[in-house]
């Protein structure tokens, strides 16, 4: 059979010990040390408070709106920049790389049906954009970055109604497929 011994430091437990039964906490830790611990059961754990009668379980603070909608945000930031396959080409979606595709794009326009660039892909390899390539490609993953935008815009009026309150409410909703 063992004790358990809980280290306090400002209320809150810093460090759980178990020592055999007959055995003194100071016999295990110096005295300035062993002071600072106090016999628990053992479903005391490391975070709990103790307001010295008493251990309690650390609350965990409700999440806000804020925290939903922030983390709704960091999603979408999430999906939107994480790449997109186009044509069974992964191309990435980082903010340079959606001022490059958006670029080529405008390029093709101006230039019309002479228009051709290699675009390099997110695993290193290489494809011929022609004019009607560049803005079918910038289109499709435009269209899917507005998509991340739609999403997220759905879920903060849904979190602002009441409908969604948790994280995993907001991973469960509808986000745009990134192909």
């Amino acid at each position: 059979m063992t004790q358990t011994f809980a280290r306090v430091v400002d209320g809150i437990v810093v460090e759980i010990a178990t020592i055999p039964d007959g055995a003194n906490i100071t016999d295990c830790f110096q005295a300035d040390i062993a002071a600072a611990f106090v016999s628990c059961s053992s479903a005391v754990q490391q975070g709990y408070a103790y307001n010295g009668k008493k251990f309690s379980a650390p609350t965990v603070p409700a999440v806000t709106q804020a925290d939903l909608i922030a983390y709704a945000a960091a999603k979408r930031y999430l999906l939107e920049t994480g790449g997109y396959t186009y044509d069974s080409h992964r191309i990435a979606t980082d903010r340079d790389s959606q001022s490059k595709i958006t670029a080529v794009a405008l390029s093709a326009n101006l230039v019309g049906s002479s228009f051709s660039a290699e675009w390099k892909c997110s695993d290193g390899t290489f494809f011929t954009l022609n004019q009607s390539d560049a803005i079918a490609m910038a289109t499709a993953i435009m269209t899917f970055i507005s998509a991340c935008f739609a999403a997220e815009a759905a879920i903060v009026t849904a979190i602002t109604a009441g409908t969604i309150t948790t994280t995993a409410d907001i991973d469960a909703a509808s986000w745009p497929a990134n192909s």
